[in-house]
């Protein structure tokens, strides 16, 4: 068997933005790999924006009940 290589999706990365603070990708790749794509520069909104419509089956996942009074 070869070498394992993992390739992440841009179409489909949010960077974690809704999950975590910062994306869980960086955080966990033991050889510090992962670096952003200066040619897809996204705002935290963009981001945001793209987890909604990915999970638009499931906005449980990224609603967040408003602070209690």
């Amino acid at each position: 068997m070869g070498e394992t290589i993992y390739v992440i999706d841009p179409a489909r990365c949010t960077e974690c933005v809704g999950h975590f603070d910062e994306a869980q990708c960086v955080v966990v790749c033991p050889v510090e790999c992962i670096d952003p794509d200066p040619a897809i520069p996204e705002t935290h909104d963009q981001l945001l924006a793209k987890l909604m419509q990915l999970q638009r089956d499931h906005p449980e996942l990224y609603e967040q009940e408003p602070p209690a009074a």
